[in-house]
């Protein structure tokens, strides 16, 4: 569930701009692409990886960090 959850974060961002506050509300077919492209049989395991507010807080943390911004805040960066 997470590898698909960190893929749908950064697929977001490339093309709205935003981590999505809910990265479940993502149109299905690009889900169900995503988990494709990893392997992943069921892709209603997405629905679990906003259960825990810190996943998704430490990957937009992750990826700001990544991406040279050094304000490690759970703010888009």
């Amino acid at each position: 569930m997470t590898r698909l959850g960190f893929a749908v974060q950064p697929t977001t961002v490339r093309y709205l701009g935003v981590f999505p506050d809910d990265p479940t509300d993502v149109p299905p077919e690009v889900v169900d692409y995503l988990a494709e492209q990893r392997g992943i049989a069921d892709a209603s395991v997405l629905k679990a990886y906003g259960e825990r507010e810190k996943t998704r807080l430490t990957f937009v943390t992750q990826s700001c960090l990544s991406s040279g911004d050094t304000d490690p805040s759970p703010e888009p960066c």
